[in-house]
């Protein structure tokens, strides 16, 4: 779908189908992973939507949200009272509201040289009641001058709504077969193991025809089956073995993960496996490569910055640990925060970050019949865990400029699971701990922070008071209240109060970075 939301040609056709109207986009990406329920939810998609068309039509708040243009506009439009309270009753915030909002929104593009495409990608993503989510899909696909491209897995209810015309719909694996034989092709092309096989000019065509059939259209299983074919080529396994070795593995995807997981993962590894999961499913967000070194190292108190060469040696030692701990249902991957190229040390201990293979391995896990704690010790706990490997890599960082930014995020992201473990588990012992570490943090780095802190008993009025020991640069760095506050006024507190017009379209835009962000699974 975000291939589809971002390409020419979808425009090039919407163009025609408009004639000389002008064609406004929405998407929006159901991420049932995702922390936030509006990430997932019938609000969540209603509010994205009305942004990204308000964004391109501003002329429209005006007209469809009359009673927000009169709390901005209080000396033409004869106001009197307090406008940020109005401006809170005034704005939409139940799902009937924000509906009727939207139908608004959509009407006065019918009156005008307008039209709208909405692309949603997920519906099997959504958590509540199909049903919900099938009307309101419904309800946008009667809407005038609107056209609508959703996606899902085949689950019977959709396919019960959407699926009986059959020149509206396409099944992703009736499309996708070239892409497949072209990906395996390419991935034996440059294995040596496979260019020395005598037979591969006679039998690879036929090995390589019969994972095409078996995949089903399925990509992520062929990928899966061609690691494992390679394990194969590396034991020196000939064309015909191989052929043996992919008619036993499972054709389902949850057979072929439970026999990874159970079978290919070494029982010395199954413990630190165990952490590595539980730490990604619970993650905030998607943790750097070297945070998950730290997870099973006993580490002295005194952390020094890493020098560059023990800096590759333990990011090479997370990534091999990772895979021999995961098999591959976890992986590294470089994804650059930043426009301007990162320096060496920096991409290396931050820009590499682990997430799941694909959103099913984590649907799996999550399952019941799973339980990959059943290998972890015995008091593990993944928030804890996260804050000590987080601590540990804010610790062992470099200081310097290049590096606050990236500080700045995980001593955020600290914060937050510091939290969990003092509101879900309860423990006041480790929530003092904690506490002390993030005193640590503040005070090391010369730390700002905005508001009042997150963690209980830590003494912040103190900390801000703490002088910088290492002359670093100043970072400046939110309690999660203060970022969940910056996100819903779209202005960092000392920046003074905005304008009732920024604030009424950053509501609508609360997460909005994760609302439109497309989910590359799809």
């Amino acid at each position: 779908m975000k291939f589809l939301c971002h390409h020419q040609k979808t425009k090039g056709h919407l163009a025609t189908w408009a004639g000389n109207d002008e064609v406004i986009i929405a998407e929006y990406f159901f991420w049932n992973a995702g922390k936030n329920d509006l990430q997932k939810s019938q609000e969540g998609l209603l509010r994205s939507l009305l942004y990204q068309i308000l964004r391109q039509c501003p002329e429209y708040i005006r007209l469809a949200f009359p009673g927000v243009w009169q709390c901005h506009n209080p000396t033409k439009t004869g106001f009197h009272g307090n406008a940020d309270i109005s401006l809170d009753s005034e704005m939409p915030y139940t799902i009937p509201e924000l509906l009727d909002s939207l139908k608004n929104v959509c009407d006065l593009h019918t009156q005008s040289e307008k039209r709208l495409c909405f692309l949603i990608d997920g519906l099997d993503e959504y958590v509540g009641d199909s049903r919900d989510v099938i009307k309101l899909v419904e309800g946008l696909r009667d809407l005038e001058h609107v056209k609508l491209c959703v996606s899902s897995r085949q689950w019977n209810e959709f396919e019960d709504a959407f699926g009986k015309n059959r020149t509206d719909k396409l099944y992703m694996q009736d499309f996708n077969h070239q892409d497949i034989n072209a990906y395996i092709n390419d991935v034996f092309k440059y294995d040596n193991n496979y260019q020395e096989l005598e037979d591969r000019e006679t039998l690879g065509k036929e090995l390589i025809l019969e994972i095409v059939t078996a995949a089903n259209g399925v990509f992520l299983w062929v990928v899966l089956v061609v690691r494992s074919l390679q394990d194969g080529l590396c034991e020196a396994d000939s064309i015909a073995r191989l052929q043996q070795r992919l008619r036993k593995l499972p054709t389902n995807l949850e057979e072929l993960f439970e026999r990874i997981l159970f079978r290919d993962v070494k029982e010395s590894y199954r413990s630190e496996a165990s952490h590595m999961f539980l730490v990604a499913l619970e993650a905030k967000e998607n943790l750097p490569l070297m945070a998950y070194w730290f997870l099973g190292e006993d580490l002295p108190k005194q952390r020094l910055p890493l020098k560059m060469q023990q800096t590759i040696k333990r990011h090479k030692d997370a990534k091999k640990r990772l895979i021999a701990s995961c098999k591959g249902l976890l992986e590294p991957s470089f994804r650059s925060t930043t426009e301007e190229q990162d320096s060496l040390p920096s991409a290396i201990l931050f820009e590499y970050t682990v997430d799941f293979l694909h959103r099913t391995v984590r649907d799996y896990l999550l399952l019941p019949t799973t339980d990959v704690r059943q290998w972890a010790e015995p008091h593990f706990n993944p928030d804890e865990a996260i804050c000590k490997a987080l601590y540990s890599q804010i610790k062992t960082a470099p200081h310097g400029k290049e590096y606050s930014s990236h500080v700045s995020a995980l001593y955020q992201t600290y914060v937050y699971h510091a939290n969990a473990v003092k509101n879900l588990h309860g423990s006041e012992m480790k929530s003092q701990s904690l506490s002390a570490e993030l005193v640590d943090i503040v005070s090391e780095y010369g730390i700002e922070v905005a508001d009042s802190p997150a963690i209980e008993h830590t003494q912040m009025h103190d900390v801000i008071t703490i002088s910088k020991p290492h002359n670093v640069e100043k970072l400046e760095v939110m309690t999660q209240e203060s970022y969940n506050a910056t996100s819903e006024r779209g202005a960092k507190p000392h920046q003074g109060r905005p304008s009732v017009m920024e604030r009424f379209v950053s509501k609508l835009s609360v997460v909005k970075t994760k609302l439109v962000e497309p989910n590359e699974d799809k």
